[in-house]
């Protein structure tokens, strides 16, 4: 801390493009900020020879268990050269940290916060949000002998909160003397249900803790106000809201049946090449939503998917041209094709699912650094990734309206993946859920965004940008997005940020219903030289149910998606009541711990009900309002959503033994749908942040965009998973055992992306693209290679682990070992050894392989012990070519910490093949007892 604090000169930066001074000054402070809690390492100083930086990388690199091995593997020239190499790479990307753009508005100064894509709050950003226990904490049980209050699913035994002993109705000034005088209809008790008085000292009504008063009875005894009638002793539908009521077979004790559940496509997904091998290819699944090749060229009939990579690269490339790029003016520049843009974009892929920090991409080029990653080493150049890095588009400026011309979008920098998503995701669908969610997701960036993106209230960040996004309920599937921006237009009578929206989406929603006309993008196709339609693909039969928070409440949104026919449940601002009915309901915050509150928990809700019959433009629909206590008031608001509310409970437990602990949780119809349906757009956001897509930015509309490819990656995994389930089709079915996880899967796939050649013609279109055209024609066959989707990054597999200790060169005894030292035999020509690398005339005549045996006369065996130990199986110089498919001659000699890790991964295999082997013995030990038993 000392050295960095003294002040070290600033690697060399770019003659054209100097920061002024004062930004020199706030960058400068940034990078020391980030030196010292590890976000940065440590400037290189510029003089000429050995800096402390180069001396620690000589010192790790020559560092050694065993110094004949490790000296031969790492003579002092290489040293010097993995030094400057690396001390080239960390200056590279200082200068990228620090590097300005052509002065527009993605140059502006910005980090990608470093905490982003975290779950959102349940409160939204609304300053009279619902108070919704959503963590289930509930009422504990208590353990006494406690008569039966008739709450259906209650805990046998279990009392819910009551009256302190010795309470007495006490009424004060004009309030009635007894309370079995009060209109009392729901039953309350006297020790929640307390008078009210006005300043006059008044007596106002009798009202629960957070304010909600009765309904006077009118002549006929129903309780109607504005023309919604009230209910106290619970609710069930008339046969005019069972007409309305859209959620099928949904219904008290089941509300969440499997008849709403959606599925993917089978047909679409076969004719886009889907098999049971394919089932457990990483990448396949990926390029049905992100295809590879220019889906024209894909060689499938009718491929309706929304072009990627194709487009990309064209857009990378159209301004990288317009920039100056490669003419003389600005950085150098080599056009990209859609092959190294997909190389490119497994980089932060891979960097997330290493659990990498997003200032730390370029570790995985620096060889004496733990964090080196020789799958990104050997398939893609640091320079070239910070080029593309500074390059990349998603769209061409001068093709979009300007700021000020009608039609302007602010978001057009990173809209296209979004829609490309969406487009080829519902291109995928059979049939969406039933039930949808519908909630704003949230990136966080640090600096200037234009109108897309500001300071963030009650969120994970401080600031950042927000999309509000259409999401299945059993599957993370996105179906229709919205931006937020300040240049967005709002529909007449929808004046607020949330409402106007929701009529937004419930339009885009109308385009994916069978009967209504769907949603026609049109794009510019370079490769078609003309504007292509693109028809998004209907995938709802009728409109669905749609569950919201507080932020896109309202009377008139229930309003507007009744008459349509939709569902709707979503809790209900307390600003946000129908006119005149706030008095009504729980509105008024409680003080926590309030006991009055705790025993109103287990009332029966007020449930508020209006029924409006169709007119020539509106179907017919039923709104209600279910109003409880919770932690807080709330609400739960909704249109043909429900067919009864009553008061019930939910048992938990948690704990073993004499630990064990039970409590019940106050339900009711309402508030079970509302928390059954909202989690979508939630967990997906948990999920973007265990995904780690990022790296550092200068440019805003990148954290969208990463966001959204994470968000791609997500719904890739779940159709990985769909289709393990087997229900689509049996032989797609895999078991729950052998499935990968998320990590795995995204480790796999970035591996892919890295090492994807389309030469080896796996995935549609691949033998259209140039390097397959080039082949002789003997050689475009279709490939029979399997995929192999199963190498950890270290590129070892169970497979191929079983294979080797059957193999003649691996040892497990003495025995076996004394057998290769026998044939160890000086010969003629010296070729480099298989452990060290060094040029050796001696060679194991039984694995045909040159190892190191002599040195000076005296017996240097180290490389000979080495090379037949498991252990060290996957780091020869011939395991690069036969096991990892590199070329041999990219091979170094592995360091000291490679091999530890090889040697923690070697273990964890031997252990699973074990664990194999046991189950297998135990299954045959089983089977032979039970012939025994038969005969």
């Amino acid at each position: 801390n000392k050295q960095i604090m003294a002040g070290m000169p600033p690697p060399p930066l770019p003659a054209a493009g100097q920061p002024s001074p004062a930004r020199a000054f706030v960058v400068s402070v940034v990078r020391r900020a980030g030196q010292v809690i590890g976000l940065t390492p440590p400037r290189i100083p510029n003089a000429v020879g050995e800096s402390p930086f180069q001396q620690s990388v000589a010192a790790s690199s020559m560092a050694s268990a065993s110094a004949d091995v490790e000296q031969a593997a790492a003579p002092i020239d290489t040293v010097v050269d993995a030094a400057n190499e690396e001390r080239e790479i960390t200056q590279n990307m200082l200068r990228d940290f620090v590097a300005t753009g052509d002065g527009g508005d993605s140059d502006e100064e910005g980090e990608e916060a470093n905490i982003h894509n975290l779950p959102r709050d349940n409160n939204n950003n609304d300053p009279d949000a619902d108070e919704l226990d959503a963590d289930d904490s509930g009422e504990q049980m208590t353990h006494e002998s406690n008569p039966d209050l008739g709450i259906p699913g209650a805990p046998p035994g279990w009392c819910p909160p009551q009256p302190p002993e010795g309470h007495v109705y006490a009424p004060k000034h004009d309030a009635p003397a007894l309370f079995s005088s009060v209109d009392n209809p729901g039953g309350f008790d006297s020790y929640s249900f307390q008078p009210k008085y006005d300043k006059s000292k008044k007596y106002i009504g009798h009202a629960t803790p957070a304010g909600a008063k009765v309904v006077p009875a009118n002549a006929d005894g129903k309780r109607i106000m504005e023309d919604w009638e009230f209910f106290y002793q619970g609710w069930e539908a008339s046969d005019f809201a069972k007409e309305t009521y859209v959620r099928g077979e949904a219904k008290h004790g089941n509300l969440m049946p499997a008849s709403r559940k959606g599925c993917l496509d089978v047909e679409e997904m076969k004719k886009l090449g889907m098999t049971a091998k394919r089932v457990s290819d990483p990448l396949f699944i990926y390029q049905m939503l992100f295809p590879l090749c220019e889906p024209s060229k894909s060689g499938i009939n009718d491929d309706k998917r929304m072009p990627y990579y194709s487009q990309t690269a064209t857009y990378t490339n159209t301004y990288a041209a317009l920039s100056g790029g490669g003419v003389g003016y600005g950085h150098l520049w080599k056009n990209v094709s859609a092959i190294e843009m997909i190389k490119w974009e497994g980089i932060p892929i891979r960097h997330g699912s290493l659990d990498g920090n997003p200032g730390t991409h370029h570790t995985r080029w620096m060889k004496t650094d733990p964090r080196f990653d020789p799958i990104i080493f050997d398939n893609f150049n640091y320079s070239r990734y910070l080029e593309l890095k500074r390059n990349f588009k998603l769209n061409i400026n001068d093709k979009e309206k300007k700021r000020g011309e009608d039609g302007y979008n602010p978001c057009n920098k990173y809209d296209y993946i979004y829609q490309v998503l969406v487009s080829n995701m519902n291109n995928l669908t059979k049939k969406a859920d039933s039930d949808c969610c519908i909630d704003e997701t949230t990136w966080g960036f640090s600096g200037f965004m234009g109108e897309v993106g500001g300071k963030m209230i009650k969120k994970k960040v401080d600031s950042g940008g927000q999309t509000t996004m259409i999401f299945d309920i059993n599957n993370r599937y996105p179906r229709g997005l919205v931006h937020r921006h300040k240049k967005s237009t709002r529909p007449e009578g929808f004046n607020q940020q949330g409402p106007a929206e929701m009529v937004y989406l419930i339009n885009q929603i109308d385009n994916l219903t069978v009967g209504n006309p769907p949603t026609q993008t049109t794009l510019f196709n370079p490769w078609q030289a003309a504007d292509v339609e693109y028809e998004m693909k209907q995938v709802y039969d009728a409109p669905p149910h749609i569950t919201a928070d507080n932020h896109f409440s309202g009377e008139h949104v229930l309003d507007y998606a009744g008459g349509k026919g939709y569902g709707m449940t979503m809790t209900n601002r307390r600003d946000r009541f129908p006119r005149n009915l706030k008095p009504y309901f729980h509105h008024d915050k409680v003080a926590p711990g309030c006991k009055k509150a705790k025993v109103a928990r287990f009332h029966n809700p007020i449930v508020a009900v209006k029924e409006t019959l169709a007119t020539v433009a509106k179907k017919a629909y039923t709104k209600v309002i279910v109003s409880f206590q919770s932690t807080g008031a709330t609400n739960i608001a909704g249109v043909n959503n429900i067919t009864s509310a009553h008061l019930y409970a939910t048992t938990k437990e948690r704990g073993r033994g004499n630990q064990k602990r039970y409590w019940a949780i106050e339900q009711n119809e309402g508030r079970e749908t509302y928390l059954d349906n909202y989690w979508g757009v939630d967990n997906t956001d948990h999920m973007i942040k265990n995904a780690n897509v990022r790296y550092i930015t200068w440019k805003y509309w990148h954290a969208p965009y990463h966001h959204a490819k994470s968000m791609g990656i997500i719904a890739a995994y779940d159709i990985y998973n769909e289709c393990c389930d087997g229900e689509l089709e049996p032989s797609w079915k895999v078991a729950e055992k052998d499935r990968m996880t998320f990590s795995k899967f995204r480790q796999t796939l970035s591996q892919q992306m890295l090492e994807y050649d389309p030469r080896n013609r796996l995935y549609p279109g691949d033998d259209q693209q140039r390097t397959c055209t080039q082949q002789h024609k003997k050689r475009r066959q279709p490939s029979t290679r399997i995929i192999a989707a199963v190498y950890e990054d270290d590129g070892l597999s169970v497979v191929n682990v079983k294979k080797a200790k059957s193999s003649d060169r691996i040892c497990e005894t003495l025995d076996d070992l004394s057998k290769h030292f026998g044939t160890v035999t000086r010969i003629s020509n010296s070729k480099p050894c298989e452990v060290c690398g060094k040029n050796t005339a001696w060679k194991c005549m039984k694995c045909n392989k040159h190892v190191c045996a002599m040195s000076n006369k005296k017996w240097a065996g180290a490389c000979v012990t080495a090379f037949h130990n498991l252990s060290f199986f996957g780091l020869a110089r011939s395991d690069y070519d036969t096991l990892h498919k590199q070329q041999v001659n990219n091979w170094t000699p592995p360091t000291s910490s490679v091999k530890d890790r090889n040697k923690r991964r070697m273990r964890s295999i031997c252990d699973e093949i074990d664990d194999e082997v046991s189950t297998v013995q135990e299954e045959g030990k089983d089977d032979s007892e039970g012939q025994q038993a038969c005969t």
